[in-house]
């Protein structure tokens, strides 16, 4: 699921990462051969969503080398990991 934490991409996990909700959903679009068989839980989840063969849950998904996904969903909201202020930046006081 590293690649569902980049920081520039929010993305949603409502399930916890435990191939239940299906929010983390990703297209391969290369690398394929480098993606190891999807586990029971993720083809349960994949099956109940009528995904595609190359939609996999980013969760789930552990490459032995480089691949190329596209997120595919999206929120209104991005739900992002609190970032800690810089004690040098500056800033304005009211």
């Amino acid at each position: 699921m590293r690649a569902a934490r980049v920081p520039s991409r929010a993305r949603v996990v409502v399930c916890g990462g435990r191939a239940r909700c299906s929010t983390c959903r990703v297209r391969v679009t290369a690398g394929e051969d480098v993606c190891p068989p999807a586990e029971q839980d993720e083809r349960a989840t994949l099956a109940r969503i009528e995904a595609p063969p190359d939609v996999r849950l980013a969760c789930q998904l552990r490459p032995q080398g480089n691949i190329s996904v596209i997120p595919l969903v999206r929120t209104e909201r991005p739900h992002y990991r609190p970032m800690t202020r810089r004690r040098s930046a500056e800033r304005e006081i009211v």
